[in-house]
């Protein structure tokens, strides 16, 4: 004998149908639509849950394997790393270098960079590395740049966009990772913020981004090859205040890496903004890693396991949980709020620490 399940629904459906047949067809269609919805945001998330619970524990101890064609690599290609000192970016040249790439380190400090350039030796003793110490706060050379006046005893060859130019020029790059940055030291009102810091914000987290794409994008285009990574942040997804200049910044990178991928996708050449929320490292702040907040190396590893799938990624498993409940349940303004609060929260506690530390002196 068979069974249907609720029988008194299908029949009051059928009522509605036979008895006003386009209502009847609209409501089927709402109902198809809305069943066809609710199945995709399942599978959504049962994707994202198996990613974080149920991989991880089937394969423990599994090396994250890349996909060799989405990130170029060829004999003798090199990866060209801004922000490269520290944390995101360190763990970028490090990861890479052990995927066969040589290793050009873009950052402020030739000591630091020294110390990641032996690191990337160690794991790979093939690659070649160069060391260049770059700071992009004073960076002249490039057209439209600030051009500073240089700096007593600093040669005329730091910081010069075209020298740093000439490098790139020499070297097969298939990898561009944005990383550098620039944020507020805390959160402040934009009223409040210095003129120095607005236009280094602006210099580094925009102008700079752009630059260096710019760069490699032509011999990335002649060869019909080549990924651009630009590390992007929650604060460009949420409107943030206290941090008005440099969310703006932000905000920007993730419209311009997609309108830049849209425009050569179909010339060998893959541009990613990745949504970064939580990361423990020395810019964030954040000591102790947690789920939410994890070490730049897990960060890393998510992010090239996912390199090439989409234009604008959310890769590492509980920050795309996190993005998917502010996307379907949270409203844009809650989330400005909400924002906000985490702002001035702590806003309140740094100054309180300032206040501290100006009384014990």
């Amino acid at each position: 004998m068979t069974t249907h399940a609720h029988p008194d629904f299908a029949v009051a459906v059928q009522a509605v149908i036979d008895r006003y047949p386009l209502r009847g067809g609209i409501i089927v269609l709402l109902c198809v639509v809305s069943g066809c919805y609710i199945l995709y945001h399942s599978v959504v998330l049962f994707a994202i849950l198996a990613r974080m619970f149920v991989l991880p524990k089937a394969r423990p101890n599994k090396t994250v394997q890349v996909d060799k064609r989405r990130l170029s690599i060829a004999n003798g290609s090199w990866a060209v790393i801004t922000g490269a000192s520290d944390g995101i970016g360190r763990e970028f040249a490090l990861q890479l270098a052990a995927k066969a790439f040589n290793i050009l380190l873009i950052s402020r400090s030739k000591g630091k960079l020294d110390v990641v350039a032996d690191e990337v030796r160690k794991i790979n003793p093939n690659a070649e590395v160069i060391v260049l110490p770059f700071d992009f706060t004073k960076a002249h050379g490039a057209p439209g740049a600030r051009n500073p006046a240089p700096e007593p005893g600093v040669p005329a060859s730091a910081n010069n966009y075209e020298v740093l130019k000439a490098a790139i020029d020499k070297i097969d790059v298939g990898v561009l990772v944005n990383n550098v940055a620039v944020n507020h030291a805390f959160p402040v009102p934009f009223m409040e913020e210095s003129e120095s810091l607005i236009e280094d914000i602006v210099e580094v987290d925009v102008l700079a981004q752009m630059r260096m794409a710019r760069m490699v994008l032509p011999q990335m285009l002649a060869r019909k090859a080549g990924t651009i990574i630009n590390i992007g942040s929650m604060a460009g997804k949420v409107p943030s205040a206290l941090l008005s200049v440099y969310s703006g910044s932000k905000a920007f990178l993730r419209f311009w890496s997609q309108a830049l991928a849209l425009e050569v996708r179909g010339k060998g050449v893959h541009v990613e903004h990745v949504n970064t929320y939580f990361v423990a490292t020395n810019m964030s702040k954040i000591r102790k890693p947690t789920m939410l907040s994890p070490t730049p190396k897990d960060y890393v590893a998510s992010v090239l396991q996912e390199v090439g799938n989409s234009i604008n990624s959310t890769p590492y498993p509980p920050h795309r949980l996190l993005n998917w409940v502010l996307d379907n349940f949270v409203s844009e303004k809650e989330q400005i709020t909400q924002s906000a609060g985490m702002h001035h929260s702590i806003r309140q506690r740094a100054l309180a620490k300032i206040a501290r530390e100006a009384k014990q002196q």
